[in-house]
């Protein structure tokens, strides 16, 4: 049996959508006033977050357009991981929509975590800001 294309079914047809977003804490500002890019995954109305292991200043944080402002000394090294990070939100999402299968925001954000290529990511911001404070603690000592 061969499924036919009709235009009146078009209505019916329910969107299955995901949205991605990113926003900082402003609650919580570390000592050198920066604050932590978290990634707010919303599907079917349901929320899940979680922390992409990057900071900015507050006040060099677009919230409207999801970005980190020229004023940031790194801002695009950021921007370009907030892309990365989305791009691997969207392809797990992808992964789950081809199973045609139910599933909930927990499981795009299982499958996300699930993929060795997003913890290569984490692991290399994890490394980037380790090398960061060790050469703060190097500098420190030497002058």
């Amino acid at each position: 049996m061969q499924l036919q294309f009709n235009p009146k079914n078009i209505k019916k047809m329910k969107s299955i959508t995901m949205k991605v977003l990113f926003l900082i804490a402003r609650n919580r500002v570390s000592n050198t006033n920066k604050c932590v890019i978290k990634c707010r995954i919303t599907f079917n109305k349901q929320r899940k977050e979680f922390s992409t292991g990057l900071f900015v200043n507050p006040d060099n944080w677009n919230s409207k357009k999801q970005k980190v402002l020229d004023k940031e000394s790194q801002h695009e090294y950021l921007n370009t991981h907030l892309s990365l990070i989305t791009t691997k939100v969207n392809q797990a999402f992808l992964m789950l929509k081809i199973k045609e299968e139910a599933f909930a925001v927990g499981d795009v954000l299982s499958a996300l975590l699930s993929t060795r290529s997003f913890y290569n990511i984490l692991s290399h911001l994890w490394d980037c800001a380790q090398n960061k404070l060790f050469i703060k603690q190097a500098l420190k000592i030497l002058i």
